[in-house]
């Protein structure tokens, strides 16, 4: 069992993808939230943050939190949530990742690292949105949400970041438009 909680952000408007909850999509028959869900099942707690619980009762042994701020972007989600754990550390996921695995799961899960976030980078691209974080940058976060910088890269520059290079860049794939889910889907058919 891996002492961390993980927290799956789901609470966006969804614009690009015509109002569709982008974790309820499927490749394959299998719905990203599921796929992560499966790829973290070893981890001590789950969460999914959303901005309708009524969406996600399907889940147990799951908490749902609503988003405290509303239309500001993940690092809402992300204070709300970590806010909730009763974890020190959680690993904060996009709900539009449906490539994670539970390999890569459990190596940043069993990393070890005294930074206040584990940050994996693939072919040079940062990902904040598959880290780990220490419940102690909720300070941090709050008051950046106060003076409405809602960007994750500006909460990176404050704080104390481990980067980690990670080679398989795919596991970290996530899916915004309409386009993109298409293109992945007429991928899967021809394989």
């Amino acid at each position: 069992m891996i002492n961390r909680a993980v927290i799956i952000l789901s609470g966006g408007k969804n614009t690009r993808m015509n109002g569709k909850t982008k974790a309820f999509l499927s490749i394959d028959g299998h719905r990203f939230i599921d796929n992560i869900l499966l790829a973290s099942s070893d981890y001590k707690e789950k969460i999914i943050s959303c901005n309708d619980t009524s969406k996600y009762i399907e889940f147990k042994d799951v908490k749902l939190v609503m988003d405290k701020f509303k239309e500001i972007g993940p690092i809402g989600g992300i204070y709300s949530s970590l806010k909730e754990t009763n974890l020190d550390e959680a690993l904060i996921v996009a709900g539009d990742m449906p490539f994670l695995n539970k390999d890569m799961l459990n190596f940043l899960g069993n990393y070890k690292f005294d930074e206040d976030v584990l940050v994996p980078v693939t072919n040079g691209k940062v990902q904040p949105l598959c880290s780990i974080y220490k419940k102690r940058v909720l300070e941090t976060i709050l008051k950046m949400i106060e003076e409405k910088d809602y960007k994750l890269k500006n909460l990176l520059n404050r704080l104390n970041v481990k980067y980690i290079d990670i080679e398989n860049g795919e596991n970290f794939s996530n899916i915004n438009t309409v386009y993109e889910y298409e293109k992945i889907l007429n991928k899967e058919k021809s394989e």
